[in-house]
């Protein structure tokens, strides 16, 4: 999965785990195994209030936006933060909240 970051100002933190093709997030499961090799699936198509852009499947790998939340005092790493490549199963590191 290659991952972007999208920086929002926000109270409640994020919390995500990968699990196939599976992310839980904040303990909801978003589902992404749908999303067929050359396929786009607009926003709209997944009822995910943390997925902040369509997602596409190229080479075997899925590509996305996620809303990065972040409280007030938050630094340039989590402000402007690199896109994540996740390959295994488990929990996904994020900038500090």
């Amino acid at each position: 999965m290659h991952i972007e970051l999208a920086p929002v100002r926000h109270n409640e933190p994020l919390t995500v785990e990968k699990l196939g093709e599976t992310l839980i997030l904040n303990g909801e499961p978003l589902d992404l195994s749908s999303v067929a090799e050359g396929e786009t699936k607009d926003l709209d198509w997944f009822d995910c209030k943390w997925l902040a852009s369509s997602v596409r499947r190229e080479g075997g790998q899925l590509f996305f936006r996620l809303i990065l939340p972040h409280g007030p005092t938050a630094g340039d790493e989590t402000r402007y933060p690199e896109a994540l490549i996740v390959a295994s199963d488990g929990p996904v590191d994020l900038p500090p909240f």
